[in-house]
């Protein structure tokens, strides 16, 4: 109950920011972008990025900031928003702009973003990475190196499409690409939150599939050691995707990402998924996996059955 309560609280939340904004929090995983510092949708020059060069430019000295994060305000944690000065600032706490530089603030721990059935991130809610191998032992994302990071067992829906390990799924994103990748979630996934959602910002009216019907954020939980974030601060420690079955457990070890990359939780028979429309269900772990990957896309047109969960 304590874990659904934090999942309503995150959907909540997120009504809340598009009651300000008239359009849902987004992920801002960092391509090369035009020039525009000041603004929190663009991402600008940042660290080693190029002008004209489109590559990945992400981690602690990026603006790298999750939907999570976008959403402290609306559920009593301003104080570490304005104190990270989020999104503007870096993960790190630098600023782009020329403005002062900030205290980090990815190490505070976010109680509502911890599942108490998940040993993991309640026996060690913060991690630090290996700065010298930049591998992330105690299962911080890779990305945010020797920064110091606070876990989270809730992540945001990135849709179906996926390109790797043993449940590939090309599908349409829904979402600008700057490469036409159609396997990539972090540049532009068909659910509610692909990595590059600054670009394609969802909206009631892009929900065509039905609020009632489509995913929003799901439990993951933590995995020491595995090769991708869990994170509540950055994009990359906030996505999972649907193409991989929900408590799949068919992956070779803690590093094997391509398929740790789904849904997970310790309750038994499956995993709690909030609803776009705030509602939160519980998903069997033996759904149809035609049927789940329907719900996490947004404009599919598929018919669901709310029979099926």
């Amino acid at each position: 109950m304590s874990c659904s309560n934090n999942l309503k609280q995150i959907g909540l939340a997120a009504h809340n920011y598009y009651s300000n904004y008239q359009n849902f929090p987004h992920q801002r995983y960092t391509y090369y972008q035009p020039p525009n510092p000041d603004s929190s949708d663009e991402i600008g020059f940042i660290g080693n990025a190029t002008p004209g060069v489109k590559y990945f430019n992400t981690g602690k000295n990026a603006r790298d900031w999750s939907f999570l994060a976008i959403l402290l305000p609306y559920m009593e944690q301003d104080n570490i928003y304005r104190l990270g000065n989020i999104p503007y600032n870096t993960l790190l706490g630098n600023s782009i702009s020329g403005g002062a530089a900030v205290p980090s603030v990815t190490g505070n721990v976010i109680k509502p973003f911890l599942c108490p059935s998940d040993g993991g991130v309640n026996v060690g809610a913060i991690a630090q990475a290996d700065p010298i191998t930049a591998e992330s032992p105690d299962g911080y994302s890779i990305y945010t190196n020797d920064l110091p990071v606070a876990l989270t067992s809730y992540k945001g829906m990135t849709g179906t499409n996926w390109g790797w390990g043993n449940f590939p799924n090309p599908q349409p994103s829904g979402c600008l690409q700057v490469s036409g990748n159609t396997v990539d979630p972090w540049v532009g996934g068909n659910g509610m939150f692909p990595g590059h959602g600054f670009r394609c910002k969802r909206t009631f009216g892009s929900i065509t599939d039905g609020t009632s019907n489509t995913l929003m954020a799901g439990e993951s939980t933590f995995i020491a050691g595995a090769r991708m974030g869990s994170d509540w601060a950055s994009v990359a420690g906030t996505g999972i995707t649907a193409a991989i079955p929900p408590n799949y457990t068919g992956f070779k070890d803690n590093k094997d990402w391509p398929n740790l990359y789904g849904a997970r939780s310790n309750h038994t028979g499956g995993v709690q998924f909030a609803f776009v429309d705030g509602s939160v269900h519980f998903i069997s772990q033996t759904i149809a996996l035609t049927v789940y990957r329907n719900m996490a896309t947004i404009n599919g047109g598929e018919i669901i059955d709310s029979s099926a969960f």
